[in-house]
This record gives structure tokens, sequence and C-alpha cells, in this order.
């Protein structure tokens, strides 16, 4: 089962997705918000490291995402931004 994210607000917050395993990690699919496009993150079934999906905002602001769990990495998020 993958995990899509979708991301679009606050303008300036970077989010990634952070891949770690005992020792090792690393930082993928780095994207910076512009607070009108919808950016999409996608964690696949096949990782052989914990995923966690990040964010990173420069203060104290509310953030609008949508997670859906289920094969769903190439379509929109079920609910309007």
């Amino acid at each position: 089962m993958t995990t899509t994210a979708w991301f679009r607000d606050p303008a300036g917050a970077e989010v990634k997705i952070r891949y770690s395993g005992w020792w090792f990690g690393a930082d993928r699919q780095r994207q910076q918000l512009d607070g009108s496009a919808v950016r999409r993150l996608t964690i696949s079934r096949w990782s052989l490291f914990t995923a966690r999906l990040q964010i990173r905002v420069d203060g104290d602001t509310a953030v609008i995402y949508v997670v859906e769990p289920g094969n769903v990495a190439n379509l929109p998020p079920g609910i309007s931004f």
C-alpha cells in the first residue's frame, strides 16, 4: 500500500519525506510550497526504511494538507483545498 500526501500552504514552507533506518537516513522528494500550487509526496509500499512526512515552517502558522493511504499516488486529493 502506498501513502500520498498533498500540501499547499503556507508559502515558503518545505515538505519532504525522511527515510531512516538504524544508522542511515536520507531526505527525498524535497519541495518548496508557494501557497497556490498543490505539491504531492508519495511513499511507496516497497520502502525498506521507515518513512516520515515532514514539513518545516518559519513560525507558528496553519498548515493545509491531505494524507490518504492506499493506491492513490496519481489521483488528486479527495477533498478540495
